[in-house]
């Protein structure tokens, strides 16, 4: 690749970053469909996108986490499931869903229980506790805590 493609290139991978966060993955294929193909011109253009802080997988994982959690109202199971998906280390997941309180993941799970309880219509009172427990484990929360949220709702 000549230093004019290159620069070319780079300009482009810079704005497809500059738009969202990215992981390092997510910019080795965008180069992939661009047709860049040499191990040399990855590492080159990533350690650069890396050095103008077009790339911090850190401050990715960070924003992905608080978004998921805010927004989504998802459990750590499933960000952690999507981020080693999106080719994130355990120890990057890790350290990004430490900065989540246990108080606050607690009131959301309960917040979550709480308005699919008032949802569900009808059916018998094991079912009912049963579709909340499915849903609960669907949105990424551990079983531990759904079923100590299911047990409180649904008292037998």
């Amino acid at each position: 690749m000549t230093c004019a493609e290159q620069e070319l290139t780079y300009r482009r991978i810079a704005r497809y970053c500059a738009y969202q966060e990215r992981t390092e993955k997510e910019v080795r294929d965008k180069l992939y469909a661009l047709g860049i193909r040499g191990e040399a011109d990855y590492t080159t253009l990533i350690q650069k996108l890396k050095e103008d802080a077009y790339l911090d997988e850190d401050r990715y994982v960070t924003l992905f986490v608080s978004s998921k959690l805010r927004r989504n109202q998802w459990g750590k199971r499933k960000i952690e499931a999507v981020l080693l998906e999106k080719g994130l280390s355990p120890e990057q997941i890790a350290t990004g869903l430490s900065f989540v309180s246990d108080e606050n993941y607690r009131a959301m799970i309960w917040k979550v229980a709480k308005r699919k309880k008032a949802l569900m219509h009808g059916g018998e009172l094991r079912q009912n506790k049963q579709r909340l427990i499915n849903y609960l484990v669907q949105k990424g929360y551990e079983h531990s805590i759904v079923n100590a949220v299911t047990q409180e709702l649904y008292p037998t």
